[in-house]
């Protein structure tokens, strides 16, 4: 039901730095919500299968059902690829 993780980037700077800790939960996402931060196993090749704690900045349906969260991290420029969460 929970996990630890050792946070080893600088990606969550300010908010979350770099040697700090953090205790998640395996949660429904259909209430995640925009300004949550979230912890998944990415999928983008730049992350190498890497688990990423970072922000959701968008979300959105797609035609098919399935639901797409837009990630970032707070220090980060650009968002991650999109991170696909499952169906209506």
């Amino acid at each position: 039901l929970f996990g630890a993780y050792i946070i080893v980037s600088q990606s969550m700077v300010p908010t979350i730095n770099v040697n700090d800790a953090i205790v998640v939960t395996r949660t429904n996402y259909n209430i995640l919500d925009i300004g949550d931060i979230i912890t998944f196993s990415s999928t983008d090749a730049s992350y190498s299968g890497l688990t990423v704690t970072h922000r959701i900045v968008g979300k959105q349906f797609l035609s098919s059902g399935e639901l797409v969260y837009r990630t970032k991290g707070d220090n980060n420029s650009n968002e991650d690829k999109v991170f696909k969460s499952g169906q209506r």
